[in-house]
């Protein structure tokens, strides 16, 4: 096929989107609570359930074959594929589910024209909503591909990533795959990664009235504090990642002792600890034990403890002349008109547990992600739609 017929095809396809249906489908599935169930404070509902049995029988009616896999109870993966022909390996339109918990009128989406807004609106339901519309417009096109198009819906990704981690464990597997997390459509084929733990000190409990007598785990604690603030500087001072910059530390939770008049015993922070790529979690536990240990060689009260991790998710990085990578880029440039650069994502995704070359791109903000008022430009979607079409023009004819 020449340069002009992929152009032509591209156009056509184009031609079909339905901008409404997009917002009216992406309202639909606000309405629906996916509110991961995990997490701090535990959240009342059904997990993703209700959301995937939707969102499978829209992909049903599209014309694509569906299957459901439980992950865990009311946690369920659901995939659609419209079938190639087997001579190219397939490409994945992924994205999470679940949404953290919000109010009831978050869940009531509304839009005045140009934005949607609602509980998930840019987290990440606005790029599941523009899967539907690829997907419809490339099955009423006819199109002959060469490899599947799959669309699929993950779930806990707020939480531990069990969706993804399945996945990676036992497919569908693809060549490559595309997340539409938010990114305002720019393309990430990295992203940071996010190691989380708690560090504990212990000390003696005594009478506050004779505290020569006890071992204050407050004051190791702040000891231990201090040294991992340095480790930190000395984090943000190594030679930065060409795309990601430098790594960081940061101590987000503190809790220790019980009472004013009593020395405490226990203190514990959590920390939250982000990765580049090639960063591994044994490295990470390594370099943190030889900077308290630094502090224990000064001082023979100082008794610590790392904990297993809280969260776990390593960084992503693939090649950025990876072919989706590079179908992204040149439709980022033809539909926003700005520079082509590929960027690195501060926070983690589920894109390292895919099992394939994955990028991230996807309509809406990070910044709105989570927040009271979240919501997602109209406009984004449209572009959102015509960029994943052209992947998969560029893929799979």
């Amino acid at each position: 096929m020449s340069k002009e017929d992929f152009h032509d095809v591209k156009k056509a396809l184009y031609a079909n989107i339905d901008l409404q249906n997009i917002v009216s489908e992406l309202k639909t599935l606000i309405r629906i609570k996916s509110v991961n169930p995990n997490g701090p404070v535990a959240a009342p509902g059904t997990g993703e359930r209700d959301i995937a049995e939707y969102y499978g029988n829209t992909m049903r009616a599209i014309g694509m074959d569906v299957y459901y896999y439980e992950v865990a109870k009311d946690r369920t993966n659901v995939f659609g594929y419209l079938y190639g022909t087997g001579k190219s390996e397939a490409l994945m339109l992924a994205g999470h589910l679940d949404t953290v918990d919000g109010t009831e009128e978050q869940f009531q989406p509304r839009d005045d024209g140009h934005y949607v807004y609602g509980r998930g609106a840019c987290d990440m339901k606005a790029a599941l909503a523009v899967y539907l519309e690829v997907a419809r417009i490339v099955a009423a096109s006819g199109l002959k591909l060469k490899g599947d198009l799959i669309i699929g819906g993950i779930c806990d990704e707020e939480f531990e990533m069990i969706g993804s981690r399945y996945v990676g464990l036992r497919g569908p597997r693809a060549g490559q795959c595309i997340i539409g997390e938010p990114t305002e459509l720019q393309v990430a084929p990295s992203n940071k990664g996010q190691l989380c733990l708690f560090v504990r000190t212990f000390g003696k409990a005594v009478h506050s009235s004779v505290p020569e007598e006890g071992i204050n785990a407050i004051e190791k604690m702040m000891k231990a504090i201090a040294a991992l603030s340095k480790y930190h500087e000395e984090l943000r001072a190594r030679t930065p990642d060409v795309h990601c910059g430098t790594a960081s530390f940061n101590t987000g939770t503190i809790r220790g002792g019980t009472m004013a008049s009593a020395v405490p015993d226990f203190c514990e922070v959590e920390i939250d600890r982000r990765l580049l790529p090639g960063e591994t979690t044994d490295q990470v536990y390594r370099e943190m034990r030889e900077v308290l240990d630094e502090v224990a060689f000064t001082d023979p009260d100082f008794r610590y403890e790392l904990s297993d991790p809280t969260f776990d998710v390593q960084a992503n990085m693939i090649a950025e002349d990876e072919p989706v990578v590079q179908s992204l880029l040149d439709s980022f440039v033809e539909n926003t008109g700005l520079a082509r650069r590929a960027v690195c994502l501060p926070y983690g995704t589920d894109a390292p547990n895919m099992g394939c070359p994955t990028v991230i791109c996807g309509p809406g903000s990070i910044t709105q992600a989570h927040g009271k008022n979240e919501y997602c430009e109209i406009n984004q979607m449209m572009k959102a739609t015509k960029m994943y079409a052209a992947a998969i023009v560029d893929l799979l004819l």
